[in-house]
Parts: structure tokens; sequence; C-alpha cells
């Protein structure tokens, strides 16, 4: 049996969600809309690409220009 308790792991999830959540603040304007509808909300590229006006594969590059950008954070932070 381990002798940290279960909220502690519960509690370092939070604190990495709101980490992501605040880098994903920093990002311009419109790719930080791209991944809150596609990363956080889960929400198809072509249905972010209508409601937003682009096209799917400026929606692609531009979710994958946002997560390099969030794992070179990371990378630096750990």
């Amino acid at each position: 049996m381990t002798d940290e308790p279960v909220w502690d792991d519960q509690q370092d999830t939070r604190d990495r969600l709101r980490w992501v959540l605040d880098e994903i603040e920093r990002l311009p304007a419109l790719d930080r809309r791209v991944c809150e509808l596609c990363l956080v909300q889960d929400r198809p590229y072509d249905e972010v690409a209508r409601e937003l006006g682009l096209s799917v594969d400026s929606v692609r590059q531009r979710v994958s220009r946002s997560r390099r950008r969030l794992r070179k954070a990371v990378s630096h932070e750990e």
C-alpha cells in the first residue's frame, strides 16, 4: 500500500490541467480558440473550420503548431 493519499494524484492531475489551460491562454487569439474547440472540447476539425470560417487544413495546421508549442513549453518546465 502506498503512503500517498489518493487526492494527491487528483491534485496533480488538476494542477497539470490548469497549467495546460494557462499555456493555451498564452496562444494568439485564433490559435487559442481553435485549441479550445478542438483539443479541450474535442470537436471535429471540419466543424471548427466551418464555425470559424477557416479551411480544415488551416485548423489542422493551427492545432499542430499549438501542440508543438505546448510540448516545447512542457519540456522546458520539466
